[in-house]
C-alpha cells in the first residue's frame, strides 16, 4: 500500500489493484490493463506515475492509463519483488533478474553482465554516494514470500550482494572476506550518519517464521565504510548471528536485534542486552527510534522501551492487544502504534500509546486479528494491514473501519 502525491491510497492485493481517493474506491484488474491481478509491489516515481509489480510482470499507470506490455520491449515478465527509482530518475526492478528503465528502454542484467548470480532479486537500495546496492537469492521467490519478506518474516537460501557505481559492478560475495556469504541472504540494510553501509544477514533456512522455531545455522552483520568490510558475528561482538533489524539511534549508536537479544555498537565496542538486563524477551521482532530518542523493542512476549537510562516493559497485562509484536509506528502527533498478533492464533490487534496510557483495538472489537504493517497518510489517517484486510483509523473521530 502507498499514498501518491495527490493523496490517493493505492492498495495491491491478490485480487487486483484498488485506488481510494478518500471517498470512492476504484478497482483495476487484467481487463483494465494489469499484467496479472496478483499485485506484489507498488511505487510512485518522481513524475507521479504509479508502478505496479505483479506475479506476471510490471506496468505503469499515468494519465489514467496503464502502459501496455509489448513482447519485445524487454520489460520483466516474471514476478516482481521490488521497484526503486534512483536519484537520476532511472527505475530499477527486481524479479528473477535485475532490470532498469531509463525512460525509453529496458536493460536486463545477468550474471555475465554484472556478476549478480541467483534467480531472485529481493533488495535494491541507493546510498548517499548514489551507488546502487542489489541483493539476490539463488532460489525463485514466490508470491506469498514477497509479502512475508516485506514484513521481515520470510528468509531465503544463498545470498548475493553487489554494488553499481554508475559505470562498474562490484560483486562482493565471491570474495573470501565474507564467511558463509553463499549460505545467507542480506535482509537488513542501513546507511548510518557517517555513510557506513550495514548489512544484516539471515540464515539459509527457507520460510522461517515466528511460529516455526527453525534452528539458525548461519547469519552475520557486515559494515562497509567505502573501502573495507568488517564482519561481525557471535565470535566478535554479537550475541547471535541471526540479524532481524538494524537501526541507528540519535547518538549514532547502531542497534542490532537478534533472536538472543539486543546488541549496541558505539563505534568502538559492542554491548549486549538480554532478559537479564530487563529486556522483556530475547526474540526480537521489531526496532523503532521515536522522535524523542526512545528505542522501542518488539519481541514475541511483549514490548520494551529504553529512554537512555531506564527500561520499561509492556505486555497484555498492562496495555498491549497481544504479546507478539510485529511492527511499531510513530504517528504525526508522537503517539506510538504497535501492531501485534501471530498468524495462527486468535489474538492480535493494534495498541496506541499517547505517552501516558494505552488504547487497544482487537479482533473482539473492530480490528481483524494480526496486524502486519501500519501506514500513515498525509492527513494523519492510519492504515492497518491485517491478516484479513485493511482497517482505517481517523484520529478526529477515533473511528476504526
Amino acid at each position: 500500500m502507498i499514498e501518491d502525491s495527490k493523496g490517493n491510497m493505492w492498495i495491491g492485493t491478490d485480487e487486483g489493484l484498488h485506488k481510494f481517493d478518500g471517498e470512492n474506491c476504484e478497482t483495476f484488474g487484467k481487463r483494465e490493463g494489469l499484467p496479472d491481478e496478483y499485485v506484489t509491489v507498488l511505487m510512485e516515481d518522481s513524475k507521479g506515475a504509479i508502478w505496479i509489480g505483479t506475479v506476471n510482470g510490471i506496468t505503469r499507470y499515468r494519465n489514467g492509463e496503464f502502459t501496455k506490455q509489448v513482447k519485445k520491449d524487454g520489460s520483466p515478465r516474471e514476478m516482481i519483488s521490488c521497484i526503486m527509482e534512483d536519484s537520476q530518475g532511472k527505475i530499477w526492478v527486481g524479479s528473477n533478474y535485475l532490470y532498469s528503465f531509463d525512460g525509453n528502454a529496458w536493460t536486463r542484467y545477468t550474471e555475465k553482465s554484472c556478476g549478480i548470480y541467483g534467480v531472485g532479486i529481493i533488495l535494491i537500495k541507493e546510498d548517499r554516494q548514489h551507488n546502487i546496492w542489489v541483493a539476490s537469492v539463488e532460489e525463485k521467490v514466490h508470491p506469498g514470500e514477497i509479502a512475508a519478506l516485506q514484513l521481515g518474516t520470510s528468509f531465503f537460501r544463498h545470498g548475493s550482494i553487489a554494488k553499481f557505481d554508475g559505470s562498474e559492478w562490484q560483486h562482493f560475495n565471491k570474495d573470501d572476506r565474507f564467511p558463509n556469504s553463499r549460505r545467507c541472504v542480506f535482509g537488513s540494510y542501513l546507511e548510518d550518519g557517517k555513510g557506513n553501509i550495514w548489512l544484516g544477514a539471515l540464515n539459509h533456512s527457507r520460510a522461517a517464521t515466528l511460529v516455526t522455531n527453525v534452528k539458525i545455522n548461519y547469519g552475520s552483520l557486515m559494515k562497509y565504510d567505502g573501502e573495507t568490510w568488517t564482519y561481525y558475528s557471535h565470535k566478535n561482538g554479537l550475541n547471535d548471528d541471526f540479524v532481524i533489524r538494524v537501526i541507528e539511534d540519535s547518538k549514532g549508536n547502531i542497534w542490532v536485534g537478534t533472536h538472543r537479544g539486543i546488541n549496541v555498537y558505539d563505534g568502538i565496542s559492542w554491548k549486549s542486552y538480554t532478559q537479564d538486563d530487563q529486556l522483556i524477551d530475547n526474540w526480537i521482532t521489531a526496532l523503532k527510534k521515536d522522535s524523542k530518542g526512545n528505542i522501542w523493542i518488539g519481541t514475541v512476549r511483549g514490548l520494551t522501551v529504553f529512554d537512555g537510562k531506564n527500561w520499561t516493559n509492556y505486555t497484555q497485562d498492562n496495555g498491549l492487544a497481544d504479546n507478539i509484536v510485529n511492527t511499531i509506528h510513530e504517528d504525526q502527533n508522537g503517539n506510538i502504534w504497535v501492531g501485534t498478533g501471530a498468524m495462527l492464533n486468535k489474538g492480535g490487534g493494534v495498541s496506541m500509546f499517547d505517552g501516558k496510557s494505552w488504547t487497544s483495538y482487537t479482533k473482539e472489537g473492530e480490528l481483524l486479528g494480526k496486524v502486519n504493517r501500519i501506514e500513515e497518510d498525509s492527513e494523519g489517517n492510519l492504515w492497518f494491514i491485517t491478516r484479513k484486510g485493511i482497517s482505517k483509523y481517523t484520529p478526529e473521530t477515533t473511528l476504526l473501519r
